[in-house]
């Protein structure tokens, strides 16, 4: 989760447990009841949700080192065809890596590479390729395949955690405002209880240091003085930092 939520869930719970020590003293006739168990429902649910999203960067994470692989081995057959394309010039168009590649197009062109490599596995053997190197590049392209297809899997999946987590939060902190007013009303003569709940529904948040905020505030201008003269303030840059589509993963030539 992001801080902010997990800061918020955490409030949650405590609200939660509050709803158990302290629920007796809310009347049936409120909706205290309804919204206890909508708070109940988002602390149950959420660390399951959670733990979806946290399996698919996994996946993601496996995807990267296997596709990583794959490319490396792709590299050194390039290189090595370049070399034999000196004496077999119709060998270098079949050993070529794009610069840049999707997923699906690397696994296209490793398959190719697996195919045409096997024709020539003896000459590439005697310029230091493994005797294995064919049967290598198979079993990586089969494992970047597999990879490939759990992480689809996962992002889906991930995607709809992400959606069910915003709305099991936004309903439960719905219900806290809600418990807000009752406890308000309700408990007005019980100013122990109110205190317990404004301690568990508060949502903590690191304060600023004392050090920074003395920093960012200007001193005062003695009383008769003269204000400092501005200094000139350049113009801000642009910002060349901008969003658009992911790109195609870059490949880079082996050192």
């Amino acid at each position: 989760m992001k801080l902010t939520d997990r800061r918020r869930y955490d409030m949650l719970t405590r609200v939660r447990d509050f709803g158990v020590n302290f629920g007796h003293l809310l009347p049936e006739s409120t909706l205290a009841r309804q919204a206890l168990a909508t708070i109940a429902e988002a602390v149950g649910h959420v660390p399951a949700l959670d733990q979806t999203r946290t399996s698919a960067s996994v996946a993601a994470a496996r995807k990267a080192t296997a596709r990583g692989a794959l490319v490396d081995l792709l590299v050194k057959v390039e290189q090595t065809a370049r070399v034999l394309a000196v004496d077999n010039p119709g060998l270098k168009p079949r050993f070529t890596l794009p610069a840049s590649l999707s997923d699906r197009r690397l696994l296209s062109i490793a398959r190719q590479f697996a195919s045409d490599a096997a024709a020539q596995a003896a000459e590439f053997v005697a310029h230091g390729m493994p005797a294995t190197f064919v049967v290598d590049l198979e079993q990586r392209i089969a494992t970047f395949e597999a990879t490939l297809q759990q992480r689809g899997a996962s992002r889906e999946e991930q995607v709809a955690a992400g959606a069910r987590i915003a709305a099991l939060l936004a309903a439960a902190l719905a219900a806290v405002r809600t418990l807000d007013v009752i406890v308000a009303n309700h408990l007005a003569s019980d100013p122990v209880t109110q205190a317990v709940w404004k301690r568990d529904r508060r949502v903590a948040y690191p304060n600023r240091s004392r050090k920074a905020v003395a920093v960012a505030t200007p001193a005062p201008t003695p009383i008769g003085s003269e204000p400092p003269t501005p200094e000139p303030v350049a113009p801000d840059s642009p910002d060349t930092a901008q969003s658009g589509p992911a790109s195609a993963d870059r490949i880079e030539p082996a050192a």
